[in-house]
């Protein structure tokens, strides 16, 4: 529905009056046409930036190196600078923008050193570099998503080898699959009482509650429909019973804690996952019949049956007394 729509209807039900609908209706307008102007500089910064970038890439091999590493920390410099500005003065979208733009100097500053020195070490100690000189950065940032984004390159310096015995593992073991919901779980649990106590100060804390509790739900997806021991669902199969019980079992426990805590956004998430995975049990049953011609035509009104069933499940979830505040 438009604005416009919007605001005749709020003045057809008594909660604002004309002239208020006309003042709002004008500041939209307004907002509107700074955001074009926005994406316009935006866009026009994009092209000029990979010009610049193709210009150099095709004359790297004949640039000096000190013409390379010179031009590196100028750039590095001004985009410190701005970073700076943007704190100093409290624009945070800038700040934001400006602190991930300096980690990913970071990283390509190590990495050209490298190339010009010929420095050796791989991507660990590459990693590890990358990681430790970045921290302040992250530190700073409110962006939960580029917290999660240095977690996940700090978690890659460590040796994982161990990991893959242990997926090979739970291949083939419930009680694998079990101890790693339950633990990641535990994780995310450690991860969210340690940011009820920084988050004033960092995020990171919450984006390894974040990150602990997505991988416990890729465990539980993946140990459920991409383990070949549990492709079907039989209920002679003991173990894919199992399985399927302990995951319903983990989605209402996900829901009852939403419910404690008042967060209908995570009740919600967890309403739409147990829709999507038992329409997944239903697709692996009819898995010869979704490759045939009537079977894509079957998928494709199933999917848009469980569309339907999420909105009219959102819908409900708004009308639930158990959250005061939504």
């Amino acid at each position: 529905m438009k604005t416009s729509e919007k605001l005749e209807k709020w003045v057809a039900q008594g909660l604002i009056s004309k002239e208020q609908a006309e003042k709002i209706l004008i500041s939209e307008q307004s907002n509107n046409s700074n955001f074009v102007l926005k994406w316009m500089y935006l866009i026009a910064g994009l092209f000029i930036g990979l010009g610049v970038i193709l210009i150099i890439s095709a004359n790297w091999e004949n640039i000096p190196p000190f013409l390379k590493l010179a031009g590196d920390f100028t750039l590095w410099g001004i985009v410190l600078y701005q970073a700076y500005h943007s704190v100093m003065y409290k624009k945070n979208k800038l700040k934001e923008f400006f602190l991930v733009l300096s980690f990913l100097f970071i990283g390509a500053t190590i990495g050209l050193l490298g190339q010009i020195f010929n420095l050796s070490g791989g991507w660990q100690s590459f990693a590890c570099f990358w990681a430790l000189l970045g921290l302040p950065f992250v530190l700073c940032s409110r962006l939960l998503s580029f917290n999660i984004c240095w977690l996940c390159l700090f978690f890659s310096i460590f040796d994982f080898g161990w990991l893959e015995k242990f997926l090979d593992y739970i291949d083939t073991h419930l009680d694998g699959v079990f101890l790693t919901v339950i633990v990641l779980s535990l994780l995310s649990y450690a991860g969210k009482k340690l940011d009820e106590t920084v988050h004033q100060f960092t995020l990171l804390p919450k984006a390894f509650e974040n990150l602990s509790m997505v991988m416990a739900y890729v465990a539980i997806f993946s140990a459920s429909f991409v383990r070949h021991t549990w492709f079907f669902f039989y209920f002679s199969d003991f173990g894919s019973l199992l399985m399927y019980l302990f995951s319903f079992a983990f989605f209402a426990f996900r829901m009852a804690l939403a419910v404690q805590t008042q967060n209908m956004l995570s009740f919600k998430r967890n309403a739409a996952a147990v829709e999507i995975y038992i329409f997944l049990i239903f697709a692996n049953q009819l898995s010869d019949l979704l490759l045939s011609g009537f079977g894509f035509i079957l998928s494709g009104l199933s999917v848009l049956g469980l569309i339907y069933i999420l909105k009219k499940t959102s819908k409900y979830i708004k009308k639930m007394g158990v959250f005061h505040a939504a």
